[in-house]
């Protein structure tokens, strides 16, 4: 299951969107954050034995939605943010989603998306939010209530959030 993982990485990183006829702009890509997630493994290998350290040390959320924290340490709970990134699409163009973008009505949903059940990773593509970006990027234009969030060590490395929905508000920092 590794090496397929593997094979298919390496083939989406070779991606070559020019030669397709695109832009990284016609691609929306949304990345969970918020959670906490398995952002590091420690891999100890002694001769032929190869043993994974899973322990909950390397499960991190270091990332506030105030935007105090500017880390790379978190995710959908799942998949850790780095590794929800697509090698073709700049960082800045990445839109991200925490579970604070389920709406007012989305209760039963929050209750799914808990620590003890589905998690953010699974209920994403149910997410409100995230069908509305996906209508406003097929469509080309925004709505009002329609947000998303930069990549969360976006303001860190002084780039500006250019996603590919114009005009995209950015969420609030609380």
């Amino acid at each position: 299951m590794l090496k397929g993982a593997q094979r298919h990485r390496r083939r989406t990183d070779r991606l070559d969107l020019e030669a397709a006829g695109l832009k990284s702009h016609d691609w929306l890509c949304i990345a969970g954050i918020g959670e906490k997630t398995r952002v590091r493994l420690e891999i100890r290998k002694k001769n032929k034995d190869v043993r994974f350290n899973l322990d909950s040390v390397h499960r991190k959320n270091k990332w506030k939605a105030d935007g105090s924290v500017q880390t790379t340490d978190t995710g959908d709970g799942t998949v850790p943010f780095l590794g929800a990134l697509p090698a073709f699409i700049p960082k800045n163009e990445l839109v991200c989603l925490s579970d604070n973008e389920f709406g007012y009505w989305e209760l039963a949903d929050r209750v799914l998306e808990g620590p003890a059940n589905v998690g953010l990773h699974g209920m994403l593509p149910k997410m409100n939010m995230a069908q509305k970006l996906t209508i406003c990027h097929l469509l080309g234009s925004v709505h009002d209530g329609v947000v998303g969030r930069r990549a969360p060590d976006l303001h860190r490395i002084n780039d500006t959030w250019n996603p590919p929905i114009k005009k995209l508000n950015e969420k609030p920092r609380r």
